[in-house]
């Protein structure tokens, strides 16, 4: 379901701006750096896959950020 698809892109973007701010805040933060390595090693490719059905769910092209 594309809403589905559109939440866990949403969910993922979030995770990653809250850690990326963490370690902008303080670069040494090692659980944050393990955290946003663990999220992009292990999320990141079914997020990518949603954000492709949710791409040609709503038929935007592909090399344009949703």
């Amino acid at each position: 379901m594309v809403q589905d698809d559109v939440s866990a892109v949403r969910e993922f973007t979030s995770q990653v701006r809250a850690l990326c701010a963490q370690l902008m805040a303080n670069p040494f933060n090692t659980p944050a750096a393990e955290e946003l390595l663990d999220l992009l090693l292990e999320d990141a490719p079914a997020t990518d896959l949603a954000l492709e059905r949710v791409r040609s769910g709503i038929g935007a092209p592909s090399d344009q950020h949703v």
